[in-house]
């Protein structure tokens, strides 16, 4: 199983930033909801398990993926999906898990 610190060690480090920082700068919580959105599609942990790893509860992990993911640069995010498909050998017919 992928490991929540994988993932966030991979936005941290292609971010530059700690998303675990309690920071309400734009980078930051797009940050955390490419994390939570990546951490919901390639694990299977729970909202609340996802939220501990950066100091969040469930219902901010819920708003990150519903309401600032959007927002989020797509190119990164399928930069960083490719290096987790290609780091795990995974197959790449995985896809988006709903809430």
């Amino acid at each position: 199983m992928i490991a929540l610190r994988y993932i966030k060690g991979l936005v941290n480090e292609s971010l530059e930033i700690d998303i675990s920082d309690n920071n309400k700068q734009r980078k930051y919580s797009d940050g955390r909801a490419l994390y939570y959105v990546l951490c919901r599609e390639f694990t299977s942990y729970t909202l609340n398990d996802i939220g501990k790893e950066v100091n969040k509860d469930h219902s901010t992990v819920v708003h990150g993926i519903q309401n600032i993911f959007h927002l989020v640069d797509k190119m990164l995010y399928t930069q960083l999906r490719k290096q987790i498909v290609e780091y795990f050998n995974l197959e790449t017919q995985v896809i988006y898990k709903k809430i």
